[in-house]
């Protein structure tokens, strides 16, 4: 089996360093290398080899991939087209992470290091949840969202579709957030935040619709 990481960028070498320590305990591929559609060269990070996916002759059923954007909308775009082209998606679970056996975990799901998963939360396809992260019991995050190193998901939060939350963010248990949405890094959530926002602050409030899905934006 192969492992194919979709964006040969910062991400892709977190989620290359986390696939080879995965492979020192369990062995799952043979290979792992990078796929990505506007990168020149032909290998990335550690030496890999970088394929683009519409040129890439491996067989499908040899190979399973896993999506490496940052943003919901672009994780949601690389997804919708990998399934589409009939690829299994790949789900990686750092050996340091903590999954509870009741949780379960959609396909393309990356957990990573130091993370805890806890009873009865459900993690739909393609979620991100990144380092030290704690997502509580009976939490739900929708498909494609991506949860930010630090946070702390209180019991019984809903998360929904393609959402981004930060850096430190904290929510209290049993608030739900909006599908869409963006919180802002450090925001403290103490009640509901909606669909299609983004919001800031302690407590967290929205500040404009979050209308370009744009994550990262520089300033001059």
């Amino acid at each position: 089996m192969i492992l194919g990481i979709y964006c040969a960028g910062n991400l892709g070498k977190v989620f290359y360093d986390l696939a080879v320590r995965i492979n020192a305990v369990q062995r799952r591929w043979e290979k792992i290398v990078f796929i990505d559609d506007v990168y020149e060269g032909a290998s990335f990070y550690d030496g890999a080899e970088v394929h683009r996916l519409s040129a890439w002759k491996e067989p499908k059923e040899n190979v399973e991939i896993v999506i490496a954007n940052g943003t919901p909308r672009g994780r949601k775009a690389i997804y919708d087209r990998v399934t589409g082209a009939g690829y299994r998606l790949a789900t990686l679970v750092s050996p340091t992470a903590i999954v509870s056996p009741s949780a379960r975990l959609g396909a393309g799901v990356v957990v990573l290091d130091y993370a805890a998963v806890l009873a009865d939360a459900v993690v739909e396809d393609n979620v991100l949840i990144s380092v030290y992260t704690a997502v509580g019991h009976d939490v739900c995050i929708g498909a494609h969202s991506d949860i930010q190193t630090n946070t702390i998901l209180g019991g019984n939060v809903r998360i929904g579709e393609g959402t981004f939350l930060g850096l430190s963010v904290t929510v209290k248990e049993e608030l739900s957030i909006g599908r869409d949405t963006i919180i802002g890094m450090g925001a403290v959530v103490s009640r509901e935040i909606g669909d299609g926002v983004t919001a800031v602050g302690d407590p967290a409030r929205a500040v404009r619709r979050n209308e370009d899905g744009i994550i990262f934006r520089t300033h001059s």
